[in-house]
């Protein structure tokens, strides 16, 4: 995963480095492309953002049947 491939899936640089609890500073420090611990990191972040954004939708416009 290219560094560009990380930020795109959260929108921004901010975004990604809030995700990740790090400073923009430190995302301009990473290798691209990502070494493989890394990108599992960004993978493990992203599938929180994502189920974070599914339990807001469930509570705005409520469970599907």
């Amino acid at each position: 995963m290219k560094k560009s491939e990380a930020k795109n899936l959260f929108g921004s640089v901010s975004a990604l480095c809030r995700a990740l609890g790090i400073s923009r500073a430190a995302y301009y420090k990473w290798d691209d492309p990502l070494p493989q611990k890394k990108e599992d990191q960004v993978r493990g972040a992203y599938m929180r953002y994502c189920e974070e954004k599914d339990r807001e939708a469930v509570a705005v416009f409520g469970r599907v049947k």
